[in-house]
């Protein structure tokens, strides 16, 4: 076993501590603890969630709305998901798996799994499911297949779909197929490195009409990233954060030349840089604009946080809800208690919207966005529907299947 393959066991951690409403019968419903949402309009989105389903075991399970989580329907996940896993409670954290919605029928599903044994815990990288019929059908694409040990990320870009995924040697690739097809290429994409030490690889692509962006690294930092123009080569790109210690940020892209994102100031272990902009301190963390699609970016204002508090970015986040509104990741409190902040004019002042740990956000259809956050070691899928100014929860509760 390499040490490539090894890092999946890090990103995978065992789904203790989820809440569930109890064992459920067939025929009954039950609520999603939910670990990932992904939707693609304000109405149309799928969910990945834990319930339990037995005394010691909990399921996996998938639902689907079509009216902007009012109601949701079961979505039976692939059959090797299906089975009761055993759970451990003295783990909490963010499981392996994620999902990546097109449309109302077709969805991927990837990442690796953790199940408990008396021998210890085992991680297993999971292959890349695919369905294009709502779920009746899962198609298990290998990562051998497509030369991966593992996968990053899944993005769309257009009637494209992007698989950011690395090798046992350390080198992240891309590989492309029509989101409705299974003919899989290799992306031309420049040498994509992935990071060399510290936390988990992370990737994330970035698409505006006509453009998109790739990043990969860590809580060390961006460690590759690329670029590209309409169906032109990829080119090299070095992300946001380089000229202020290069943290890892996945940006937002407003249109193909306008982008936000948020950078710290020294990234994991860099000195406060010449480049830094007034009154920033090592360690804090500002938001940063560009106008030129990504070639150069410059300081807008600080973004309340801790020094070192939230080197990692919320996936979603920032985003731009609505002309003026900028929704980030912060800190709050004399610890910097992880929280989402909202600003309504462009960056220059903070409000905090969300005091609790934030695991996703994002906002697919104009002022309608979504969000999972943490509750002691419970996670609970937020919407709102005023471009972030307040959150009500979502609950998710779907008929439970046979087991």
């Amino acid at each position: 076993m390499t040490s490539w393959w090894r890092r999946v066991a890090g990103v995978a951690i065992v789904l203790g501590g989820l809440a569930g409403t109890g064992p459920a019968d067939a025929g009954t419903s039950s609520t999603l603890s939910p670990i990932a949402v992904s939707f693609v309009s304000a109405q149309v989105g799928w969910v990945l969630g834990a319930r339990s389903c037995a005394a010691t075991s909990y399921c996996l399970d998938l639902g689907r709305t079509t009216d902007g989580g009012r109601h949701w329907s079961a979505v039976p996940p692939p059959g090797p998901l299906a089975a009761p896993h055993g759970t451990n409670p003295a783990v909490s954290g963010v499981p392996g798996l994620a999902l990546t919605v097109a449309s109302a029928k077709t969805a991927w599903l990837y990442g690796a799994t953790t199940t408990s044994s008396p021998g210890g815990d085992v991680t297993t990288a999971a292959p890349l499911w695919s369905t294009t019929d709502g779920g009746r059908h899962w198609v298990a694409i290998s990562l051998r297949t497509l030369g991966l040990a593992g996968v990053l990320t899944v993005a769309l870009r257009g009637a494209t779909v992007y698989v950011v995924g690395w090798t046992p040697s350390g080198v992240a690739l891309v590989r492309t197929a029509p989101v409705a097809g299974s003919r899989w290429s290799p992306a031309p994409v420049p040498r994509l490195d992935l990071p060399a030490g510290g936390g988990e690889p992370q990737a994330g692509v970035i698409v505006a009409p006509g453009r998109a962006w790739l990043v990969v690294g860590n809580d060390r930092g961006v460690s590759s990233g690329a670029t590209v123009t309409g169906t032109g080569p990829w080119r090299p790109w070095s992300g946001p954060c380089h000229t202020v210690g290069d943290s890892f940020s996945i940006p937002a892209a407003l249109t193909a030349t306008r982008m936000l994102a948020t950078c710290t100031m020294g990234g994991f272990a860099s000195p406060l840089s010449p480049s830094a902009p007034r009154g920033a301190s090592l360690g804090s963390q500002w938001l940063y604009r560009s106008n030129d699609g990504g070639r150069t970016f410059g300081p807008v204002a600080p973004i309340p946080s801790r020094p070192f508090s939230t080197l990692v970015p919320v996936p979603g986040v920032p985003a731009v809800p609505a002309p003026g509104v900028i929704i980030a990741g912060g800190g709050i409190g004399a610890n910097a208690t992880p929280a989402l902040l909202r600003s309504v004019d462009g960056g220059r002042s903070w409000r905090t919207v969300l005091a609790r740990p934030v695991v996703q956000a994002d906002f697919p259809g104009s002022r309608v966005g979504y969000a999972i956050v943490l509750s002691g070691t419970t996670r609970v899928a937020l919407i709102s529907r005023d471009a972030g100014a307040h959150w009500s929860t979502l609950p998710i509760r779907l008929a439970t299947s046979a087991s």
